[in-house]
């Protein structure tokens, strides 16, 4: 099958370059890559696990262009045009992803969230950022050029939220740096949560909407849990991953070994991987700031 994309059809986004290929033959591609790189037959790889071709997305990040009357949430414009594209229903997005955008305009317009301009460098909203966790909470992050605007935000949050119950997590990120940077390192939240909850197969865990996660949350669950199988065929003494984020892999696992270390360099992230072992008692896992390379 190939998806049929209207936005692809009609130039507004290219983004999805293999788009004309079949899957199963996208699919092909991969394995025969894979194969060379590691130097095996076919035969020995695992089956390959696929996606749906719609609504796998969990998590999409937009740019705002436009104007206070008439915001774009999409992608930016094409060549010297400073005129965005809006993407308001990508088929790839989790379906609650589109949904909560027609909900964010109006939001927009409400808070007075000017949106940012590129050339000059003036207004406030530069993009958004939205995701769904595998047990149906989202969270939603405004980027922002400056704290101008935070009161606003606040002030039109409780509506918001309410008719918003699956958006756990609200928050702005200060990014006041005008280059292709896409977010900063501040984040001010506006809800009491600042976390969404997200299964690793049977393991519950916290995501924070700083972290690393991974797209695609059903095959990433199924990529826990065959590493997971491996490393219980191995049943080693002691474990180690390796840039651990906030620690996916270590903790679908940490049944399967007897001592674990994650290595991380993001202090926080590290300080979330902790906290969720804790919660979980998995005393033999412990993760530390450390720069892994």
């Amino acid at each position: 099958m190939k998806l049929d994309c209207s936005y692809y059809n009609q130039r507004i986004c290219r983004s999805c370059t293999k788009i004309e290929t079949e899957y199963a033959e996208q699919i092909r591609h991969k394995e025969q890559a894979l194969t060379k790189l590691l130097g095996v037959s076919p035969d020995s790889l695992s089956p390959t696990v696929t996606s749906a071709l719609e609504g796998f997305r969990s998590k999409a990040k937009f740019v705002v262009t436009g104007s206070l009357e008439e915001p774009l949430i999409g992608l930016t414009g094409l060549g010297d045009l400073d005129l965005g594209r809006e993407i308001l229903n990508c088929p790839l997005h989790d379906q609650r992803i589109n949904s909560l955008l027609s909900s964010i305009k109006p939001f927009i317009q409400e808070a007075r969230l000017n949106p940012y301009e590129i050339k000059s460098k003036k207004g406030e909203l530069k993009g958004l950022i939205i995701y769904v966790s595998s047990t149906s909470e989202l969270y939603l992050r405004f980027i922002l050029r400056s704290k101008e605007s935070l009161d606003r935000i606040k002030k039109n949050s409780a509506h918001f939220l309410q008719n918003h119950p699956d958006v756990k997590v609200m928050s702005a990120n200060i990014q006041p740096i005008p280059h292709a940077i896409l977010e900063g390192e501040e984040e001010i939240f506006f809800t009491s949560e600042e976390s969404v909850t997200h299964a690793f197969g049977p393991i519950l865990s916290k995501v924070h909407p700083q972290g690393f996660v991974q797209t695609n949350n059903k095959v990433a669950e199924k990529l826990y849990l065959r590493a997971s199988e491996w490393i219980k065929e191995m049943s080693p003494e002691r474990f180690c991953e390796l840039f651990s984020g906030q620690g996916a892999f270590s903790l679908t696992a940490s049944a399967y070994f007897s001592q674990g270390l994650g290595v991380e360099i993001n202090p926080e992230a590290v300080a979330r991987a902790n906290r969720s072992a804790h919660e979980k008692n998995m005393t033999n896992l412990r993760f530390i700031p450390k720069d892994a390379s």
